[in-house]
């Protein structure tokens, strides 16, 4: 487990960690590891026993390590680390819905009847499109799965389409169960990864991308939901 120290004891020689929940663990300066010694302010990593925190040495802050500012900017442009199911439906889908709501209103207005307008329409999905790709890349990985899948799943949709154009152009599909069936490989394919992506939890602890960002003592958003 992860988490900060959040005050220490020079005279007494213990102190207390806080986890990213807001738990306190105590400890004494035997359960510490390392040379340096223990001070307000430090992440560390640690084996919680109840309510005492031992085996503890200083988190990695190498690049490998999960980012402390967990920022807007980071989770829509980075494909690095883990991302949690509060980050796709909280951080993501409620600040893009408006933007595509928005942009629908303001084609609807711009428009006619006999002739509407998609132009706001296509410039959101264009400008959502890469965080998108980041927050599902970033979701796999919470689950300690290669965010491959996402990418793979756009060209398969490409693909299919492409294909069903030159078998229906050239005869060779005719009927709409065929069409619909080779439809149904990509969908399948989606559905899937719309439930790992929005309903399924990341792995309990660090994985291959990065620490769990349940454990990561900083975030930018409060309350940390533990389930996310």
């Amino acid at each position: 487990m992860k988490g900060k120290v959040g005050e220490y004891n020079e005279a007494t020689e213990s102190g207390a960690i806080v986890n990213a929940n807001g738990r306190r663990f105590t400890f004494t300066r035997t359960a510490w590891q390392g040379d340096k010694r223990p001070a307000p302010g430090l992440l560390v990593v640690f084996a919680p026993e109840g309510t005492t925190a031992e085996a503890i040495t200083l988190a990695d802050t190498g690049p490998e390590f999960y980012p402390d500012d967990r920022t807007i900017v980071w989770l829509w442009t980075s494909l690095e680390g883990p991302a949690t199911r509060f980050d796709f439906w909280v951080r993501f889908i409620l600040a893009a819905v408006p933007i595509i709501l928005i942009a629908g209103l303001i084609d609807n207005a711009s428009g006619t009847r006999y002739r509407p307008s998609y132009t706001f329409g296509i410039i959101a999905n264009i400008l959502l499109f890469w965080p998108g790709l980041a927050v599902g890349i970033k979701r796999f990985h919470d689950r300690n799965m290669p965010g491959y899948h996402v990418v793979v799943l756009l060209l398969m949709e490409v693909g299919v389409t492409i294909l069903l154009a030159i078998l229906i152009d050239q005869g060779i599909v005719r009927s709409r169960v065929t069409v619909y069936a080779i439809q149904a490989i990509p969908f399948l394919y989606g559905l899937w990864q719309f439930v790992i992506i929005g309903f399924l939890r990341g792995t309990d602890g660090d994985n291959d991308y990065g620490p769990d960002p349940l454990d990561t003592y900083k975030s930018d958003f409060t309350p940390r939901l533990r389930g996310s």
